[in-house]
Protein backbone atom coordinates (compact mmCIF):
# COMPACT_ATOMS: atom_id res chain seq x y z
CA UNK A 1 0.00 0.00 0.00
CA UNK A 2 1.47 3.37 -0.78
CA UNK A 3 1.77 6.20 1.90
CA UNK A 4 -0.50 8.82 1.96
CA UNK A 5 0.66 12.33 0.32
CA UNK A 6 1.16 14.50 3.21
CA UNK A 7 1.27 17.85 1.53
CA UNK A 8 -2.20 18.89 2.49
CA UNK A 9 -1.41 18.31 6.07
CA UNK A 10 1.63 20.80 6.20
CA UNK A 11 -0.29 22.87 9.03
CA UNK A 12 -1.19 20.34 10.94
CA UNK A 13 0.70 18.80 13.85
CA UNK A 14 1.16 15.11 14.43
CA UNK A 15 1.71 13.93 17.97
CA UNK A 16 2.22 9.98 18.57
CA UNK A 17 0.23 7.95 21.10
CA UNK A 18 1.99 7.45 24.27
CA UNK A 19 3.36 3.77 24.01
CA UNK A 20 1.77 1.17 25.07
CA UNK A 21 -1.47 2.08 24.10
CA UNK A 22 -3.78 1.27 21.79
CA UNK A 23 -7.27 2.22 19.95
CA UNK A 24 -7.82 5.99 19.37
CA UNK A 25 -8.25 9.46 20.96
CA UNK A 26 -10.72 11.32 20.09
CA UNK A 27 -10.57 15.27 20.34
CA UNK A 28 -12.08 18.17 19.38
CA UNK A 29 -10.66 21.56 19.22
CA UNK A 30 -12.69 24.64 20.21
CA UNK A 31 -11.02 27.69 19.38
CA UNK A 32 -7.61 27.78 20.59
CA UNK A 33 -8.84 25.07 23.39
CA UNK A 34 -8.89 21.09 22.66
CA UNK A 35 -11.99 19.46 24.26
CA UNK A 36 -10.56 15.46 25.89
CA UNK A 37 -12.06 12.75 27.71
CA UNK A 38 -10.69 12.85 31.37
CA UNK A 39 -10.30 9.26 30.98
CA UNK A 40 -6.98 10.06 29.12
CA UNK A 41 -4.51 12.14 31.61
CA UNK A 42 -1.54 10.83 29.54
CA UNK A 43 -2.64 12.38 26.24
CA UNK A 44 -3.70 15.55 28.02
CA UNK A 45 -0.25 16.14 29.44
CA UNK A 46 0.99 15.22 26.21
CA UNK A 47 -1.24 17.87 24.54
CA UNK A 48 -0.03 20.25 27.15
CA UNK A 49 3.84 19.47 26.31
CA UNK A 50 3.14 20.93 23.09
CA UNK A 51 1.52 23.88 24.07
CA UNK A 52 -2.04 23.41 23.63
CA UNK A 53 -4.75 24.43 26.34
CA UNK A 54 -6.69 20.99 27.10
CA UNK A 55 -10.07 21.18 28.78
CA UNK A 56 -11.27 17.80 30.00
CA UNK A 57 -14.84 16.80 30.26
CA UNK A 58 -16.15 13.33 31.96
CA UNK A 59 -17.30 11.18 29.05
CA UNK A 60 -16.73 7.79 30.54
CA UNK A 61 -21.00 7.21 29.71
CA UNK A 62 -20.79 8.52 26.29
CA UNK A 63 -17.50 5.80 25.93
CA UNK A 64 -19.47 2.98 26.94
CA UNK A 65 -22.24 3.92 24.59
CA UNK A 66 -19.18 4.46 21.56
CA UNK A 67 -19.58 8.05 22.03
CA UNK A 68 -17.43 10.76 21.71
CA UNK A 69 -16.38 14.37 22.09
CA UNK A 70 -16.40 15.03 18.44
CA UNK A 71 -20.05 13.05 17.99
CA UNK A 72 -21.85 14.21 20.58
CA UNK A 73 -20.83 17.82 20.60
CA UNK A 74 -23.18 20.71 18.82
CA UNK A 75 -21.01 23.77 17.44
CA UNK A 76 -22.70 26.76 16.79
CA UNK A 77 -21.71 29.87 16.11
CA UNK A 78 -21.41 32.41 18.89
CA UNK A 79 -23.05 35.91 18.53
CA UNK A 80 -19.83 37.65 20.89
CA UNK A 81 -17.78 36.17 17.92
CA UNK A 82 -15.47 32.84 17.78
CA UNK A 83 -13.94 32.06 20.98
CA UNK A 84 -15.66 34.50 22.86
CA UNK A 85 -17.78 33.62 26.11
CA UNK A 86 -21.62 34.88 26.28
Amino acid sequence: MAKPDPRPYHRWMAIPRCVGRSGRREAARLGATVVLPAAFPRTRRRLEAHGLAVRTVPADELAKAEGGVTCCSILVDSPAGPGRRI
